[in-house]
């Protein structure tokens, strides 16, 4: 059933066969009518969603008593969503529950709560986000008194007082945390760890996020690490837990001056932006034949003080990134004026994306060395003025498209009577903006 107005609101109606209830857009819906949740008409209930609804204070009726939700013992799904005058959930003895979503509800005070966590026994799926001042305390704390023996994906930002441990989740695949205000991680013992976990994020949290690291086992698959300023690296412990690891994301952590990357055998992707301590290339040769079947890297965003991108120097012998590596993501900044001439050497390139090199006027001759490449991206380069040369250009026979996005010197060159319009082969179309070109196969 769904209500987008008060119009279709069930207010005096019984529905016993009732499987689904979904509420959304009614700025003036505040409550469920009075007797709508009793065990006679909601005993098939099994999805609740409550979006958008601005006067929503909770699972109340209209006389502002609490609904008995236990007395609905099939239901396996509660979504509140963008309900910013929300108080209070009480969730407990809700035995079949798998879902529970409650996502950017501006809560009323700070003792607002979830009521009832402990009790939900089958739950696969937690999400709490957005929620600035809600509070896991007291008996419904997430601490180690509470185990959610099936839960799988856990989802939890801007929350105060958490603790974890991870006895507590051992079913647990997918992590996302951040953003939380005095949380807890417990040390870990020999047995203490999340043998499931596949996929972990965590956002601002550091030094705390260590306790996290700490708890994977040899089954995590990716792995991301954003503003975290106090990210300092990996243990010795934490990269022998990493041997399967296969994405790997580092941005924004501003503590860091080198990564370790060896153990990361696995390794086919590497995100590593935005990290201002970064003077030099961060990664030794040593540990590039640690990782040979990496296939995507996104790098750039270092210290504004250098006055290149560091780029380890590779030839056809020395890296196995030359012959694996298929997409390559660059960030620049405003003293770049050039980019690493060693790129040229990486034959297996597919795509490459230039972003934000401002100071750079001109793509390099040696463009035309990457025989692999289809896809050349270029975005935010303000300064850019000239592609490589129509001979060099010629030469990209596996190319198909270049997309120019923010480049207004560039993509005005390449209006029809532009300048650098005659450079661009008879083989490509060129869009009437200049912001697209794309190859004519079988002309």
């Amino acid at each position: 059933m769904m209500c987008s107005s008060t119009n279709n609101d069930p207010r005096e109606h019984h529905l016993p066969s009732l499987t689904s209830l979904d509420i959304k857009h009614v700025p003036e819906f505040t409550a469920l009518p009075k007797g709508f949740l009793q065990s006679n008409s909601s005993e098939h209930l099994q999805s609740v969603s409550i979006r958008d609804c601005d006067k929503f204070q909770g699972f109340v009726d209209v006389e502002g008593s609490e609904l008995p939700l236990l007395f609905s013992s099939n239901l396996k799904e509660i979504q509140v969503i963008l309900c910013r005058n929300l108080e209070s959930i009480n969730v407990r003895g809700l035995t079949s529950l798998e879902t529970l979503e409650i996502i950017n509800c501006s809560w009323r005070g700070l003792e607002s709560s979830i009521i009832g966590l402990q009790s939900l026994e089958a739950l696969k799926h937690l999400t709490l986000q957005g929620v600035p001042i809600i509070m896991l305390s007291g008996e419904d704390a997430i601490s180690d008194g509470c185990c959610w023996p099936h839960l799988e994906i856990l989802n939890i930002s801007a929350s105060r007082n958490v603790t974890l441990t991870a006895s507590q989740l051992p079913s647990l695949r997918v992590m996302q945390i951040y953003f939380i205000h005095n949380i807890v991680i417990e040390p870990i013992t020999n047995d203490d760890i999340l043998p499931s976990l596949t996929h972990l994020t965590i956002i601002g949290l550091f030094p705390e996020g260590q306790g996290l690291l700490q708890s994977c086992s040899k089954s995590l698959k990716k792995l991301h690490i954003i503003y975290c300023f106090n990210f300092q690296g990996f243990t010795q412990h934490e990269l022998q837990l990493f041997t399967s690891l296969q994405e790997l994301e580092i941005s924004s952590c501003s503590s860091l001056t080198s990564l370790e990357l060896s153990s990361l055998v696995s390794l086919t992707k590497l995100k590593m932006e935005d990290c201002k301590g970064i003077k030099s290339f961060p990664f030794s040769s040593e540990n590039l034949q640690c990782i040979p079947s990496l296939r995507r890297l996104s790098i750039g965003g270092f210290s504004e003080e250098l006055d290149h991108l560091p780029f380890l120097p590779l030839d056809d012998s020395d890296s196995p990134w030359c012959s694996s590596l298929e997409a390559l993501e660059i960030w620049g900044w405003a003293k770049l004026t050039s980019l690493p001439d060693h790129l040229q050497h990486l034959t297996a390139l597919r795509k490459l994306e230039i972003i934000q090199f401002d100071s750079l006027v001109a793509l390099p001759e040696w463009l035309g060395n990457l025989s692999s490449l289809r896809h050349l991206d270029i975005f935010g380069c303000r300064g850019l003025m000239h592609l490589p040369s129509k001979q060099q250009l010629q030469r990209l026979t596996s190319l198909d498209s270049v997309q120019i996005s923010s480049c207004p010197l560039l993509l005005d060159r390449l209006k029809p009577d532009g300048e650098e319009r005659p450079n661009i082969p008879d083989d490509y179309q060129v869009s009437h903006s200049g912001c697209s070109i794309s190859r004519m196969r079988g002309r």
